[in-house]
């Protein structure tokens, strides 16, 4: 048998460098040493790691993409403000629609709104955006005093307390006698509504509390007829008399037929 001239050629281990007798004594040492072995390993896996596995390949395109659409956007948002000044467009962006699986670019500009000028007097201008007008239009909208505020609070307190303010008492008997009317056919309503036996507007209506006021209202004038008493012992020292305060300040009553009320209401929780 015929032997090649690299049979009788020294070698060394590319790993370590340690000299041999010949490449098959070199491949030989290899995997008897674990650092050659290791190393001759990852030389193996070289070609492996720079292809990588098709997740890698998917978002290194992904990247690229989205590289090459920065620089594309930034050209054309150079381009576009060169040619038009700031007040005709600022903002200019380039959309990548892939909804059918083809790409096309589209370009969007979009103009600045007028700059508002201040009145010439000197005033000042309020901005107020449409979340915030929404929620003020909704707490106006839950309060159920809504209407007997807004009137009270036009006047000082002192005049309605001293009832010398005829227009304005008159003007709050007329919405007390209105209050009275919708009450009256409010409890018609339900009336009627409860042999139905709705669920849902019945859990409605309970969960509205559109009794709350008027309950309280009937429940502290009788606890009054039956005390004799138009106040607590201690002005509004807990909640339960502050709010009996305000529904008896004020309150005028039989006391000749104190303890036996002549209105046929149905009894309240305390």
């Amino acid at each position: 048998m015929l032997l090649s001239a690299s049979a009788f050629r020294p070698s060394k281990c590319p790993y370590c460098a340690k000299s041999l007798k010949n490449d098959s004594a070199v491949r030989r040492h290899i995997p008897h040493r674990p650092q050659c072995q290791a190393a001759h390993i990852r030389k193996l896996n070289e070609p492996l790691n720079q292809m990588g596995s098709p997740r890698r390949r998917v978002r290194e395109r992904n990247e690229q993409d989205s590289r090459k659409k920065q620089r594309k956007t930034f050209s054309v948002t150079k381009l576009v403000k060169d040619v038009l000044s700031d007040d005709m467009a600022t903002d200019v962006g380039v959309e990548i629609v892939a909804h059918d699986g083809s790409k096309r670019t589209r370009v969007d500009l979009q103009p600045k709104p007028p700059r508002r000028e201040p009145p010439p007097g000197g005033g000042s201008l309020m901005v107020v955006d449409n979340a915030t007008r929404m929620e003020e239009e909704e707490s106006l909208a839950g309060s159920c005093e809504l209407s007997v505020e807004k009137s009270l609070t036009t006047r000082d307190a002192g005049e309605w307390h001293g009832s010398d303010d005829e227009e304005g008492l008159a003007e709050c008997i007329s919405q007390l006698k209105i209050d009275a009317e919708y009450l009256r056919e409010a409890a018609q309503i339900i009336e009627d509504q409860l042999p139905f036996r709705n669920r849902l507007w019945i859990r409605s209506m309970v969960k509205l509390g559109i009794g709350k006021a008027a309950s309280s209202l009937v429940s502290d004038v009788r606890w009054a007829e039956k005390t004799g008493k138009t106040r607590a012992r201690t002005w509004a020292e807990n909640n339960q008399e502050l709010r009996r305060s305000k529904n008896l300040m004020g309150y005028q009553f039989d006391v000749a037929n104190q303890g036996s009320l002549s209105r046929s209401l149905p009894t309240s929780p305390m």
